[in-house]
């Protein structure tokens, strides 16, 4: 009890577990074998085997006896906490009731005198060293289990110093293997005789409780979606040649509160859909993200008791429950007012294993992502007949016949605009169709990807004036960081760069060609060279988490 009350762990219900020493796995067997021989001697109708199959051995008598009294124990000194939704018909699909459960494990060992000493299954091994079929046991010492492989060689090359230290790592598994390949005479005559050791007076040592182990059968999920606006901040901390680079990363950001939060012991595996370069910013409604926590010290059900809106609602009130249950939206504001503003999380809940592994992890789902890019062209810029060669060629591209199907008609810079719902104003953009590239592996992830060629689609991509757009009075906000370069480069060599792509395409060498590692690439169908100064990912196109309610919104319905 001292032990479960000084862990933290909150839990509404548990599983006992008992492990025991292989050697009472033994001194079973040796039991079944003297039934065996005094009912040969007396002849008794009743088969062993039967009796054998159906009896009940100490560690399962054991679990039964400690598990009720635990329960009851549990429930008086209130450790365990009430079962979330258990006023629910059914719980909802995100929800595993695993994840509200502790498993214990009792693990019992032999003294370590006796271990290191002569015990019974040193007798055993050396049995069958001697008597086992060649045949046999060269079966058993190929068999896929480590600790055969491990225990042929060491007969093959075994002292009797080590065998006898073999003799601790032999497991149930490979016990029973042992025992198979042992006739009962010789196991009573070489390995353990209870009657004999009756009659000798010989003690078998008390098992002793050596540890008392907690820890959580299922991963608690939580998913949401990350806005990143730093651009000296990577995904993943970053370690070159074992130093680390920057002092931290969106998966420190976002996981340091979780873990505050569920508590000291908790451990997180972090899984994106797919991931920025450091310099660049995340947008729009951010990146689909995970976090799987496994040895949390609290529950979703104490969490959601302490912080969420669940406190001012009746308990009986299952609708309220529903309604609220996976409202994480107090821990998505203590993310995000620890970041320094440099990563903001939102649509934060607490998702099925099978959906993170459908949606993150299957990877058969095929996702667009659009970006906005700021461009140089060091050579004059843009042109009315740039533009329109950049045209031409696609249209001969898009029609494989190497001739454009008319000619272009664009003019540089456009004048008609449209309304951009991201940006709140007009833009006028000059726009392209879809048509595909070949990317080799990149130049700059060489070291760390595999060389290989890649066929990307571009869906659609367009283009923007710099100056009208980003210099302009009341800019807006997701452009204004771009004005800086106006400093460094000609403002009329500057354009915006905005498209829709394939997952997986490397949008740098989109825009320069990596050396001619891109086909075609826009400084190829530009015929000039074009270099990428700003990346920005506007959206990842994937409809995953499901976005969340606000809470004023659950209360107007």
């Amino acid at each position: 009890m001292s032990k479960v009350r000084q862990s933290g762990f909150d839990f509404s219900t548990f599983q006992l577990n008992v492990s025991e020493p292989v050697n009472l796995a033994l001194r079973d067997h040796a039991f079944w074998v003297y039934v065996r021989e005094k009912c040969k001697t007396n002849e008794s109708s009743q088969p062993v085997e039967v009796l054998e199959e159906k009896s009940v051995s100490a560690k399962v008598v054991f679990r039964n006896l400690i598990n009720n009294r635990l329960k009851k124990l549990f429930c008086e000194e209130q450790i365990s906490l009430p079962p979330l939704f258990s006023n629910l018909k059914s719980p909802p699909t995100w929800f595993d009731a695993a994840t509200e459960q502790v498993d214990l494990l009792l693990t019992f060992d032999l003294p370590a005198d006796y271990m290191m000493g002569n015990s019974d299954i040193s007798h055993l091994m050396t049995a069958v060293k001697h008597h086992c079929d060649p045949h046999a046991w060269s079966f058993y010492s190929s068999g896929s289990s480590e600790t055969c492989r491990r225990f042929g060689k060491q007969r093959r090359r075994a002292t009797d110093d080590e065998t006898t230290a073999s003799t601790t790592q032999v497991s149930r598994t490979s016990l029973k293997k042992l025992l198979d390949l042992l006739p009962d005479k010789i196991f009573l005559e070489e390995v353990l005789n209870l009657e004999t050791q009756k009659v000798e007076g010989s003690r078998f040592p008390l098992v002793q409780l050596s540890s008392v182990t907690m820890y959580r059968p299922a991963p608690l999920v939580i998913a949401g979606r990350y806005v990143k606006l730093s651009r000296i901040l990577p995904q993943t901390p970053w370690f070159i040649d074992g130093e680390r680079k920057l002092d931290s990363s969106v998966e420190e950001l976002i996981a340091a509160p979780v873990i505050d939060a569920f508590g000291p012991c908790t451990t997180f595996t972090f899984v994106s859909s797919g991931r920025e370069d450091i310099d660049v910013r995340c947008l729009g409604l951010g990146r689909p993200f995970a976090l799987e926590l496994n040895s949390y010290n609290k529950t979703l059900g104490s969490m959601l008791r302490a912080h969420s809106s669940l406190r001012g609602k009746q308990e009986n009130d299952a609708k309220a429950g529903y309604d609220c249950a996976n409202d994480l939206s107090w821990l998505a504001s203590t993310i995000n007012n620890s970041t320094g503003d440099r990563v903001f999380v939102r649509d934060l809940q607490v998702v099925s294993v099978a959906s993170v592994n459908a949606s993150l992890k299957g990877g058969k789902i095929e996702k667009q992502k659009r970006y906005r890019a700021l461009c140089w062209c060091p050579q004059g810029g843009l042109t009315t007949t740039r533009v329109r060669l950049l045209d031409s060629r696609l249209s001969a591209l898009s029609h494989g016949t190497g001739v454009a199907a008319s000619p272009s008609a664009l003019q540089w810079p456009p004048t008609e605009a449209t309304y951009q719902p991201d940006l709140g104003c007009d833009v006028a953009y000059v726009s392209f169709g879809r048509f595909t590239i070949n990317q080799l592996t990149p130049v700059r992830v060489l070291h760390r990807r595999s060389l290989m060629s890649r066929t990307r689609d571009i869906i659609w991509f367009r283009l923007a004036d710099f100056a009208s757009n980003v210099l302009r009075e009341k800019a807006p906000f997701l452009l204004s960081e771009f004005a800086a370069q106006a400093d460094v480069h000609p403002k009329e060599e500057l354009f915006l760069l905005e498209l829709c792509c394939e997952a997986g395409t490397y949008v740098k060498e989109l825009v320069h060609g990596d050396l001619g590692r891109t086909r075609p690439s826009l400084s190829s169908l530009l015929n000039c060279p074009v270099d990428l100064l700003a990346l920005d990912v506007v959206a990842v196109e994937h409809d995953w988490p499901p976005k969340m309610v606000q809470a004023f919104e659950v209360d107007a319905a």
